[in-house]
């Protein structure tokens, strides 16, 4: 996959054992795509999660894969919502239905 490879070349030659990497990816598991899919329908769009320019699109548990995958742990983890902030710092189990992009501050492994 095209983006672990990019991730893990950074992660090897330019993160400090120390750093820290902010990884934002496109959140496929929002209920607006899930309804979509009832419905027939998964069309690119010009911009939001299904971005013609994203080439892989993440679940919660395939993004946390592909952060393991290339050496680092999770830190912090976070959803990002144009609409439905609110609602998921109250109740942070809806992060990946009503969130947009998933979000993670990582380090390398130790």
């Amino acid at each position: 996959m095209f983006s672990e490879k990019v991730l893990n070349f950074f992660v090897t030659n330019y993160l400090k054992s120390n750093g820290k990497v902010i990884i934002s990816l496109p959140n496929v598991a929002n209920f607006t795509i899930r309804i979509g899919l009832l419905f027939g329908n998964f069309g690119y769009t010009e911009s939001g999660i299904l971005d013609k320019t994203h080439l892989y699109l993440y679940t919660l548990k395939t993004a946390r894969k592909l952060v393991s995958e290339v050496g680092l742990s999770i830190v912090k983890e976070k959803f990002s919502s144009n609409h439905f902030g609110y609602f998921i710092k109250i109740f942070p189990f809806l992060g990946t239905l009503l969130g947009y992009n998933l979000i993670f501050v990582c380090q390398k492994k130790s």
